[in-house]
């Protein structure tokens, strides 16, 4: 089994509001109060915080904390999302903390506030420890479109439903544009609704790609 060797990756997570968080329009204070309490321990400072209030569009102003230089979270009215860079499996299980303490000060903040639904997003760009990303693609359906150029060959895009739990998973395998012979993983995770709890999502979310990955020869180095 070919193994990643992960040379870039990310993590993202975007909630989006069942309805604006009305309740906190032009509340600057208390945004900035609930943030700094719910990221305190992890020493920030007001310098890491961004204000982008130029738009007149109350959906597109934000606020985002910088909680590191490869982490941040923002917060706007009818959504919050957060992303983590260069991540070991270790600090997934923390960026669901993260996303656990925001959502518990926004509950405190907005009373009746309700998620309509939680999308998780991954890719990375590997090495692998044997052949090339050409190797693992030339395992897939082919797709022939003449007159355009000498085909590398094409990646594949996997859909499934989990219908027990109404979350839908997206995979994709294809080159990496950035790595040369190298190859580019994406995966998504769309679960509906309010509750949910991070950490138990993040690991079963990482073992489902991890599963699906192994089906087709590939075993994940979990960023290590």
């Amino acid at each position: 089994m070919k193994k990643l060797q992960t040379q870039e990756n990310q993590v993202s997570y975007v909630a989006v509001f069942s309805r604006p968080a009305f309740a906190l329009w032009g509340q600057g204070g208390r945004i900035l109060d609930g943030l700094f309490t719910a990221f305190e321990k992890r020493g920030i400072s007001l310098s890491d915080f961004v204000f982008d209030q130029t738009s007149q569009v109350p959906a597109a102003q934000s606020i985002t904390v910088n909680l590191s230089p490869s982490c941040y979270f923002k917060f706007q009215l009818e959504r919050i999302e957060s992303v983590l860079k260069n991540f070991t499996d270790q600090d997934l299980m923390l960026f669901a903390e993260i996303l656990q303490q925001t959502t518990d000060w926004l509950r405190a903040a907005v009373p009746g506030l309700s998620f309509k639904s939680h999308l998780f997003g991954y890719f990375g760009h590997s090495r692998l420890s044997e052949g090339t990303s050409k190797d693992v693609l030339a395992s897939f359906p082919t797709v022939s479109v003449p007159d355009i150029g000498v085909s590398e060959g094409n990646g594949i895009i996997f859909h499934w439903q989990l219908p027990e739990r109404e979350w839908k998973i997206q995979l994709t395998i294809d080159h990496s544009l950035t790595l040369q012979k190298g190859l580019f993983t994406q995966f998504f995770l769309l679960t509906p609704g309010d509750n949910i709890d991070y950490q138990k999502v993040a690991t079963a979310g990482r073992d489902i790609m991890e599963k699906a990955l192994n089906h087709i020869g590939l075993e994940s180095d979990n960023g290590n």
